[in-house]
């Protein structure tokens, strides 16, 4: 549900609530490693595109 949450605001550019959700995503028990590799990048992409 987090993971969705962040990847709604990473498309609406607001990288800072995008930001606070895949970290609380991060918080909570993950089902699979695909899925924590692909909240891990989102997060990436976020805080990398909001330095520039």
């Amino acid at each position: 549900m987090y993971q969705i949450l962040g990847d709604y605001f990473l498309s609406r550019k607001n990288n800072e609530k995008a930001i606070e959700y895949y970290n609380l995503a991060l918080t909570k028990e993950i089902a699979t490693l695909k899925e924590e590799k692909q909240i891990k990048e989102s997060l990436s992409k976020c805080q990398t595109s909001e330095t520039n």
